[in-house]
């Protein structure tokens, strides 16, 4: 069914790197890993190397597996669905729940290395997949708001 959701999944552009899943999801759309082959030379040249992107997603796709269900156990969860109405699948999704915030965590890590970079990280789980979104610095979230002034408050308004 994965072939399926990732059509879901949306391309690359030039101010964003679409980075897919490189293996199944979980039945709520978790990745259990991401792709090392969506490096782009065109869009990440000047931004990031190969070998920082591979260590970037390296770092992510640790912090998966350390929390994610184990193959045994996914296969017990699915196979006995039917039997225990569904109970079976408590505990892996825990686990996957624990994955998904542990990579919350390490995606605010990297961010930190990125942003000075004027580059970030988003992790979007829908349509029962997941994808990780690389904002690149000419995308339009670093632009300025024209609602706000130099000084941070909104243009227009008197301070009491």
């Amino acid at each position: 069914m994965d072939c399926v959701f990732n059509q879901f999944i949306p391309k690359s552009q030039g101010d964003l790197l679409v980075i897919r899943p490189a293996t199944k999801t979980f039945v709520n759309g978790m990745a259990e890993a991401y792709s090392f082959e969506d490096y782009d030379i065109k869009l990440l040249e000047w931004n990031l190397s190969k070998r920082d992107y591979e260590s970037m997603i390296e770092r992510i796709n640790n912090s998966i597996w350390s929390e994610y269900p184990c193959p045994g156990c996914q296969l017990f969860a699915y196979f006995c669905c039917l039997c225990t109405a569904g109970l079976s699948c408590v505990i892996p999704l825990l686990q996957v729940r624990q994955a998904m915030i542990r990579l919350q965590r390490e995606i605010e890590r990297v961010n930190q290395a990125l942003l000075p970079r004027r580059m970030m990280l988003k992790h979007v789980c829908e349509n029962s997949t997941s994808y990780i979104l690389l904002y690149l610095p000419n995308h339009s979230i670093w632009q300025a708001d024209p609602n706000i002034n130099e000084s941070g408050a909104l243009k227009g308004s008197t301070k009491a």
